[in-house]
């Protein structure tokens, strides 16, 4: 029960595009520009915000995204797979990227374009 789903199913395939989404997320935050008041961008180099990302949120992505649960359950002992809780921390990046300010503009813009 709750163990890593079998190649080439609909599960596994939906766990390595989820994945690859968070892969790009982890690439995508070393070019985020922060926003001020007005909601423009700093304009601040990317050297500084590659350094912000790299000293704040960085390790946190790459601990969430590394499968260390699978890891410990497979080399070690597969009494160790609660290390699988550690991707827990992507249920706070999702509700970040699902609220209403961060997704409504995105479905507007697409809904522009049309």
């Amino acid at each position: 029960m709750y163990e890593f789903p079998e190649a080439f199913t609909a599960q596994a395939l939906m766990l390595w595009v989820m994945e690859g989404f968070f892969l790009f997320d982890i690439v995508l935050n070393f070019f985020k520009q922060e926003l001020d008041e007005s909601g423009n961008s700093k304009y601040e180099p990317l050297e500084e915000v590659a350094y912000k990302y790299f000293s704040n949120k960085f390790s946190i992505d790459v601990l969430a995204f590394l499968p260390i649960g699978w890891l410990m359950a497979v080399a070690i002992d597969s009494r160790l797979k609660f290390f699988w809780v550690l991707k827990a921390i992507r249920i706070g990046q999702m509700n970040y990227y699902l609220r209403d300010r961060m997704l409504i503009p995105v479905i507007n813009s697409y809904i522009e374009m049309k």
